[in-house]
């Protein structure tokens, strides 16, 4: 018994620090920060996205437009260079200040675009569950990202709603 025991600890001593060495690399690729948002955006558009509850993407007959598989309601363009950076550091805010706690709903609202120098920053928020989703230049972000504020919440609804665009219930 006590060999057993032995042999399973000096085992033990040798495989866990192998495994840690190999996967090491592949778990801090998981915790990369998402980067920032630029403060003077070239381009800012603002999305109001609808979620599709199954997963599946559009059904047969829907033509709406699809971005990250939700079904695009409406957007608008920022014009004003103003206008923009309020947009991006109140997101910018909301991702640093983060929130108490994230569930796991992730049924996004809202998906903020940011563009400077070719660069485009694509960032999916589902402000219900305090998750949010970075995608740079269409690919995703493989960092996991931590909780979202919702201070960001009403200056974009508003932004949407003044511009004519639904919002999804």
């Amino acid at each position: 018994m006590r060999k057993k025991i032995t042999l399973m600890v000096i085992t033990l001593a040798i495989v866990v620090p192998i495994i840690s060495a190999i996967t090491f690399p592949v778990v801090t690729q998981w915790w990369d920060a998402p980067p920032d948002l630029p403060r003077e955006p070239d381009e800012v558009i603002l999305f109001s996205v609808q979620f599709d509850e199954s997963g599946e993407g559009p059904k047969a007959g829907d033509n709406r437009e699809q971005l990250y598989k939700y079904s695009v309601l409406g957007r608008v363009a920022i014009t004003d260079p103003e206008r923009r950076r309020e947009i991006v550091s109140a997101v910018q805010r909301d991702i640093r200040a983060g929130a108490p706690a994230q569930a796991r709903c992730f049924y996004p609202r809202h998906i903020v675009r940011v563009v400077k120098d070719g660069t485009t920053i694509d960032t999916v928020i589902c402000y219900e569950c305090h998750n949010f989703k970075v995608h740079v230049n269409g690919g995703f972000h493989r960092g996991l990202t931590r909780a979202i504020g919702s201070e960001s919440r009403p200056l974009l609804n508003q932004i949407l709603a003044d511009a004519g665009v639904p919002l999804a219930p």
